[in-house]
């Protein structure tokens, strides 16, 4: 499912062999973006400042036009949802893997009101954002998961990948680094303002789940996995009062 003043079909298929040619290890996201100039001032940690997607509208001019569909948020409150969805899963909200996944089936997701999450490894992300992130906009995603956006602590540079996929259609899910939820970016804006959700992985065998709060209190979306082995009634009815939807699998 394509939309309105994407790129032409010859472009979408070279950008989708772009993005099938990458490796499927896992490979940190510090390594996809090119060095920016460097605007005075640091974070507490010493990452260098990182100029927002306003300060950077020429380089961001190859994913973004004026014409473009307006960003599609997650639903907020309770939901079902899948990751790799399963041929007779029923879910509202299903998280998939761009280079398996094709322009028909995400048209069947859209016509049943199903919300798409285009999720990107580390290895997929440094190939190159900008086609990654095109692509999962050509396909028809609503959304976008980057792994390993925070490794070492680099919230500007999550940030400014979260700038990125704004500016190519889509929202943008936090997943992984959950303690960095409530910092703040070197140009002052707080990560769960910027980000339009969480996705997080055993948030309560790791004692994380409450790091993500922050976006709950903005009534965005967090989203949870868990292993089934490990549930209890107790400790799913604390879920869902934090406000956190899991999934058991």
């Amino acid at each position: 499912m394509s939309r309105p003043g994407l790129l032409p079909v010859s472009s979408a298929l070279l950008l989708c062999a772009a993005l099938s040619a990458c490796d499927l290890g896992r490979t940190p996201a510090g390594e996809a973006l090119a060095a920016a100039p460097a605007a005075p001032g640091q974070t507490v940690s010493g990452e260098t400042l990182l100029p927002s997607a306003p300060a950077q509208a020429d380089e961001l001019a190859d994913i973004k036009s004026e014409e473009q569909a307006t960003i599609s948020l997650p639903p907020a409150g309770k939901l079902t949802w899948d990751w790799a969805a399963r041929p007779q899963a029923q879910a509202q909200l299903v998280l998939l893997d761009a280079r398996q996944t094709t322009e028909a089936q995400l048209a069947s997701y859209a016509d049943r009101g199903v919300y798409t999450v285009c999720v990107l490894d580390g290895a997929q992300a440094a190939r190159g954002l900008n086609i990654a992130f095109n692509l999962c906009q050509y396909k028809g995603f609503d959304a976008v998961a980057v792994a390993d956006l925070f490794a070492g602590g680099k919230v500007n540079h999550a940030t400014r990948v979260a700038d990125l996929a704004h500016n190519a259609g889509l929202a943008v899910l936090h997943w992984g680094g959950e303690q960095y939820a409530s910092e703040h970016d070197g140009n002052g804006r707080l990560v769960a303002d910027v980000f339009d959700g969480a996705l997080t992985e055993h948030c309560w065998q790791r004692k994380t789940c409450t790091a993500l709060l922050p976006y709950v209190q903005r009534g965005k979306q967090v989203l949870n996995v868990e292993a089934r082995q490990d549930a209890s009634a107790a400790q799913k009815n604390q879920l869902d009062s934090l406000g956190i939807v899991t999934l058991w699998r």
